[in-house]
């Protein structure tokens, strides 16, 4: 790995585009098993809901098969925290101290802080909006880390679905459908070992896609203290607020403008603008010209559906992994800012791979977005957490404290009220 912060602006110029040509303009593997695993997933499901009595049970086959390297995070925080749940003090500290404090004590034991630093050299940029340049990595703040460790270390022994019964019930459930019809089970079996290989193979490309985004950030982060300390602009973070072209042109002279302060400052103010706009549905049609407001506003889908099953009390999305858990619901909008309680119910619009500390804490998920090969879907049921996405406005419906029953069985979510809850798995 190349040391960024000893190269000049014109190096990283050069590196930033050595990446381009060699693996950002040739990522077609990752797209061609992106459309194998649709096609092998999904001739799966229908093969189930065709020739089995239980028509979800494809859910269940694909439960903890293990390789997936989206679930070695949360396995690694809970053997970090297992080692130091005998030091009170120190987890008392991750859970509720400052970055300073918590880095002094990790400082005095060096088998915790060679853990620490093990994880980070593999898993520092699987990050919030991972996928976005200008998100903090865990090396820049690294302390949702730190609490989901401390949280870990002070909450009883994680207790999920039973993945390996999950799936021996799962695979006699099958071959009793199709005792009689060895052509059934020789397809059956085909599609079902390619949907499990894929699935694998999407999510571990999707690391490698992470890394290749870290050595991206990275150099733009350094480019942007060059041109911070020449004065071109306020802050190194202010570089994400212009175009690689804007920044590459000003580099090579081939740029429009070289006031990028000013362009700066006119994003910044987008930018804010439109942090104060709710975010839209999943599904929504537009009419006119796009650019800055449409000409006409926007149509949004209609929700009765959802807003009448809400008043019922039960919302309806996608069924990821079984099991059915009673809990507390916890609503989460920035994860970094979240510590979760032992047994609650991790509820939110949207989940990426940065969120995998927080599922070890959950005793269930509840996700607005997302399908059955999203990477809530495929984490959780690797880690045998009960789970249902594409829960239509799970997060306005279900109210932080909420008493909800998820059923990751039929893809309900039933919600009880402010009652207190127990856990049935």
């Amino acid at each position: 790995d190349r040391d960024m912060s000893a190269m000049s602006i014109d190096e990283l110029y050069c590196y930033y585009y050595e990446l381009a040509d060699k693996l950002i303009a040739n990522w077609g593997t990752p797209l061609a098993n992106d459309f194998f695993t649709m096609v092998f997933h999904g001739t799966l499901e229908k093969l189930c809901e065709k020739w089995c009595t239980d028509k979800d049970i494809h859910n269940d086959l694909l439960c903890g098969q293990g390789g997936i390297v989206s679930a070695e995070p949360a396995k690694l925080t809970r053997q970090m925290a297992d080692s130091i749940r005998s030091d009170k003090e120190l987890c008392e500290l991750l859970a509720t101290g400052t970055c300073h404090q918590i880095e002094t004590e990790i400082a005095k034991r060096p088998d915790f802080q060679r853990q620490l630093r093990s994880y980070m050299d593999k898993f520092s940029d699987r990050c919030m909006d991972e996928l976005k340049l200008e998100s903090d990595t865990l090396t820049d703040d690294p302390i949702l880390l730190y609490r989901s460790i401390g949280a870990l270390a002070l909450k009883k022994e994680f207790t999920g679905t039973d993945r390996d019964q999950t799936v021996k019930n799962a695979e006699a459930k099958v071959k009793q459908d199709l005792a009689g019809h060895a052509g059934r089970k020789a397809v059956f079996g085909y599609f079902r070992k390619n949907a499990k290989k894929t699935v694998k193979n999407r999510e571990n490309l999707r690391f490698e896609r992470t890394r290749v985004f870290g050595k991206v950030r990275r150099i733009f982060v350094e480019i942007g203290i060059r041109l911070c300390s020449r004065g071109v602009i306020d802050d190194k973070r202010d570089i994400f607020f212009l175009t690689v072209d804007e920044i590459m042109g000003f580099i090579d002279g081939t740029g429009v403008t070289y006031d990028l302060r000013a362009l700066v400052n006119a994003r910044k103010a987008e930018y804010n603008a439109d942090l104060k706009k709710p975010a839209p549905p999943r599904r929504f049609a537009v009419h006119g010209t796009m650019g800055g407001a449409p000409a006409e506003p926007f149509t949004f889908a209609d929700s009765s559906e959802a807003q009448k099953a809400a008043a019922d009390g039960c919302l309806k999305g996608l069924a990821c992994c079984p099991g059915l858990v009673t809990g507390i619901a916890r609503v989460v909008t920035d994860p970094t800012n979240t510590a979760m309680k032992d047994g609650e119910i991790l509820v939110a619009q949207h989940t990426d791979p940065g969120w995998i500390t927080l599922f070890s804490m959950a005793s269930a998920l509840v996700v607005e977005r997302g399908s059955l090969l999203s990477h809530a879907a495929i984490v959780s049921r690797e880690m045998g957490i009960p789970a249902v996405v594409s829960v239509d406005n799970a997060t306005a419906y279900i109210k932080d404290g909420d008493t909800i029953r998820v059923n990751g069985m039929n893809g309900t979510v039933e919600i009880l009220g402010n009652i207190g809850g127990t856990n049935e798995q």
